[in-house]
Order: C-alpha cells, then structure tokens, then sequence
C-alpha cells in the first residue's frame, strides 16, 4: 500500500524564527502521540517564507506527488504557493497564514483565524477603549499591509496615517515579529507611550525583547494551549519532553496534522472529506466552511505583572 506523504512547507531554521521549532517539536508530539499519525510519511521543505520560495518548494512537492501539504505558515508564502497546489489537486492545511486572499481556493483549508476576524476584533478593540483618533501603521510586508488597510478602512474617520499626528490617542501596528519587535522599541525608546494594539505574528514572549517598558500595549493573537481545554493532554505531554509549555501555534500545528490523519481514512478524496467532513483535534469538533475553520479562536494579550507577553482572555468570533 503506498504511503501517505505530507509536505510541510515552512522557513524551517530555528536561528531565522522561533516559530521552526514549535512547527518540529508538535510533529514530534504528534507523531508519538496522535492516533493515526505514525502512519504518515512527512517531506519537508524551506520556503523561507517568501512567495518565490515557497512557489519552489510546491513544484517540488508535486513532482515528488505528495498528497497533502501542511503550510506555508507565513501568509506571503502562502501567496505564492497556493494556486500551483491547486493546479496539481493537492489540499493544503494552512496553520497560521491569517491572508484573505484574493479568491476561494477549492483545496485550501484554515486552521487560524483570518485577516477579517483580526482586523474585527482590532476594531472592536478600539471602540471598547473609547479610542477617538488612530494611527494605523504596519511593516512593508505585501501582507501586513492589507491588514493595515482592511483595519483602517473598518475605522473610517477614526483611523490616522501617522503616529505624530494631532489627535492620536493610540496606535495599531501590523506587522511580522521582528518587524513588531524593533518597531514598539524604538518608539519606546524615544519616548512614544501612547496604547499601541499589535496583531497575530507579535503574540509571543520575544516581542518585548529589548523593551524596558512596553507601556499600554494589547495584542490580538492565537490562544495559547493552557486556554484551551482540548489540548491539556497533548500540551502536557509537550512539556514533560521539551521541559517548556508549548509556543504559540502548538495548537493550529498540531490540529492539522490531527485533520489530516483523521481526512485520510476516508474513502473519498482527501479534499472533500475535509469539505465535509468533522474531525476530532485539539481545538475538539472540528469541521471547515468555505475552507475557514468555523469558530476560530482569538486572544488577547498583553504585558503580565513579570514584565512577559501573556494571553489574558479568549475571544469567540462569532462564525468562520
């Protein structure tokens, strides 16, 4: 019987992102530990997170006739990858790539919210605040900078271009970790301590990283493990191995390796019975309308009384 072969396209070096290790260590957990995994054969290849890369690394997965693909994790990548999955037949489970794209793709399934329900909550955030004026900034990435725009089109006549204008009480910046990172120290440094609200990639301890006071800053992200009850089995046996608690997207890694175990004992092709079907992960019932997650969770985070990013609350969007 020929074996089912999974690509998993991500930048996979952990002195690049921290995230390649959390993506390792849960196949790692989910291979020991996850009914049906085992059985699975997984490829491997660096997109480095770049729309050419990650279009590469899918021409080689489907001459190599991979099955499935897990990734690309960055929503670039993703970008640059998805239709020439789609040309071949091959179903793709996306974890944290958050981009609207510009269509439906038919083979395309989303673990994580989308750029709708971020930008959303970013904007329910600011009127619960009682914010009056914004200042709506991201990073130079392609992606970042639609959601920098699909939030300040929510805002309408709230939503600033400039920190330094007259009248901002706050400020949203978009952007990928790194970029997040250096951007809040900066204007820390110099003495900018207005709110300021981040997104998704920023959700993690090193976004503080060099930041001697982080001042009011909220982050609307991923859940962490603990938060989720589903996943307290799975998150212990995590840490009783790597002597840590699962990272930040633990829980959308391992809940597509999870969908796709279970989608393949179907007798039906692989992207329908994920169309159709309801799977059992880490997020419990787990079922995709129109290739969005239905009930995709988010959180929100913010500085603890150590001075580290912490996810305070779940948020419920209200559909996929």
């Amino acid at each position: 019987m020929k074996k089912f072969v999974v690509g998993v396209s991500a930048w996979l070096d952990p002195g690049c992102t921290v995230h390649a290790q959390t993506l390792l260590r849960t196949l790692t957990v989910a291979i020991d530990w996850s009914p049906g995994v085992s059985n699975l054969s997984f490829v491997y290849g660096n997109d480095e997170a770049t729309a050419t890369t990650a279009a590469e690394v899918a021409h080689r997965f489907t001459a190599e006739g991979v099955d499935a693909v897990i990734g690309p994790f960055g929503s670039g990548a993703l970008m640059g990858a998805v239709e020439a999955y789609e040309a071949a037949g091959i179903p793709v489970i996306a974890p944290a790539a958050t981009i609207d794209l510009p269509r439906r793709y038919s083979n395309l399934f989303r673990i994580c919210p989308n750029d709708r329900l971020l930008a959303a909550e970013v904007a329910r955030r600011v009127r619960e605040r009682g914010f009056e004026r914004v200042a709506v900034l991201s990073d130079d990435s392609i992606h970042y900078r639609g959601l920098r725009d699909r939030i300040h089109a929510l805002l309408e006549s709230t939503a600033a271009d400039d920190g330094g204008e007259p009248g901002v009480d706050a400020i949203i910046y978009t952007g990928r970790l790194k970029p997040s990172n250096e951007w809040l120290k900066t204007e820390r440094a110099s003495g900018m301590m207005l709110p300021v609200i981040m997104t998704d990639d920023a959700a993690a301890a090193d976004l503080l990283d060099g930041v001697d006071d982080p001042g009011d800053l909220e982050v609307v992200g991923f859940p962490t493990a603990h938060q989720i009850p589903g996943a307290a089995v799975m998150a212990a046996r995590y840490q009783r191995h790597y002597r840590s608690p699962p990272p930040i997207y633990f829980l959308e890694v391992l809940a597509a390796i999870e969908a796709v175990a279970q989608a393949r004992r179907s007798s039906r092709p692989l992207a329908q019975s994920l169309s159709s079907g309801t799977f059992l992960t880490v997020f419990g019932p787990t079922r995709f309308v129109d290739g969005e997650r239905v009930s995709a969770t988010l959180a929100l985070w913010a500085p603890g009384p150590d001075g580290r990013l912490q996810s305070r609350s779940v948020i419920e969007p209200a559909g996929p």
